[in-house]
């Protein structure tokens, strides 16, 4: 092909610019590279890893980790302009940062989602968990699980299936006189690859009579995969945060799974209070809040759970994030004005106990600016005590 290649340039006086031709050997992982040494009329074309095709990065086991490196990149530099604007402005809506992010950064780091978007990677979820955090401005350390949880996004892995499964929908919808269809047919032949592993996912979510139904249009089809997926998604996202291992210090989320089971967009991220009113009260949630039960995790060694005891109060207790909320007497007279908001909205607030009381508060919405305001003020003061 390239002797075939070499004559026609020749006829045609045209020749090959061997810096910008290379050749990309695409094998297994098992499979050794070759050593044959390619030539284009005299000049040698040298063996490369990878090349880029239409915005895809095609390395030379079709894993797509360049891809999506490469993509993240791209969408990092797109949230930071997100968030510079974020900034300069002084702060936006949730709503407002949403659509943002959906319209400027989401596009980019999912290009081409439906080719490689059958697993999961890493560098494609840091994105959008640091778009999570930069909204909520909280540090690198808070849980990913509380932020997207508490911000009602659907994880990258779903969006990228529901992609994934809206080509097969529009492939097995298609002309079959098309060359596309005839080289999708070809490639389902394969035990492994794309049509394979798309084809996993419609299994798990249980959709093959709707997918494979051509009488159905795409629109009717996806929105009942959609609504599989989300299902699945909270399902996923309820159980990682109920998942244990590798805490030997405890999970941080002990007191967020208390009174959060399902991820919505909650009610202080969509409410236009002061910015640090909400990153305290996310913070607060998430068991991110500098207090002694989280700090002592990080001590070296570190200290027992039992030993991380408050030092604003003689009641000789674990620093707690129920503790400092509900007990410490630090905050006796700002607790007073928040009990008295509570008594306003949750029947019976005064008579129950510790743990009824932290789940109403959190999940009354009446309460929630002032809330997070009462929360943002008792940890002002802790801070001044502290100095």
């Amino acid at each position: 092909m390239l002797d075939t290649l070499t004559d026609w340039c020749s006829s045609w006086k045209l020749s090959v610019n061997p810096e910008k031709t290379k050749v990309v050997h695409f094998r297994p992982q098992s499979f050794n590279l070759t050593s044959f040494q390619f030539k284009c009329s005299s000049n040698d074309i040298f063996i490369t890893d990878s090349y880029k095709y239409l915005g895809i990065w095609l390395d030379d086991h079709l894993t797509f980790d360049k891809t999506t490196k490469e993509l993240s990149k791209s969408a990092s530099r797109a949230l930071g302009a997100v968030f510079a604007k974020f900034i300069s402005s002084g702060g936006m809506s949730y709503k407002v940062f949403t659509k943002l992010y959906n319209s400027m950064v989401e596009p980019v780091l999912m290009y081409g989602s439906v080719i490689w978007g059958t697993k999961s990677y890493t560098v494609i979820n840091t994105v959008q968990n640091k778009a999570c955090k930069y909204f909520l401005s909280v540090g690198k350390s808070t849980s990913n699980i509380s932020t997207r949880g508490d911000m009602g996004w659907l994880s990258c892995l779903s969006k990228q299936r529901i992609s994934c499964i809206r080509l097969l929908c529009k492939l097995t919808r298609i002309d079959q006189n098309r060359k596309i269809f005839k080289v999708w047919r070809w490639a389902s032949r394969r035990k492994k690859g794309w049509n394979y592993e798309v084809n996993k996912t419609v299994n798990l979510f249980n959709v093959n009579d709707e997918v494979g139904n051509v009488t159905l249009n795409t629109k009717y089809v996806m929105k009942t995969v959609t609504e599989k997926i989300n299902l699945l998604d909270n399902d996923e996202w309820y159980n990682e945060l109920f998942n244990d291992r590798g805490h030997q210090n405890g999970n941080k989320l002990r007191t967020y799974r208390q009174f959060k089971q399902e991820r919505n967009t909650e009610l202080y991220v969509a409410m236009l209070i002061p910015r640090q009113h909400k990153r305290v009260m996310a913070l607060f949630r998430a068991g991110s809040l500098p207090l002694a039960i989280e700090t002592g995790r990080y001590a070296r060694p570190p200290i027992p759970v039992h030993n991380r005891l408050c030092v604003l109060c003689t009641n000789n207790c674990v620093e707690t994030e129920k503790h400092f909320l509900l007990n410490c007497s630090l905050y006796d007279d700002l607790r007073w004005l928040l009990f008295s908001e509570c008594s306003n909205y949750i029947e019976n607030f005064a008579i129950l106990d510790d743990d009824q009381k932290l789940v109403e508060m959190m999940n009354c919405p009446e309460i929630q600016a002032f809330l997070s305001k009462s929360i943002f003020n008792f940890f002002m003061r802790r801070k001044l005590f502290l100095v």
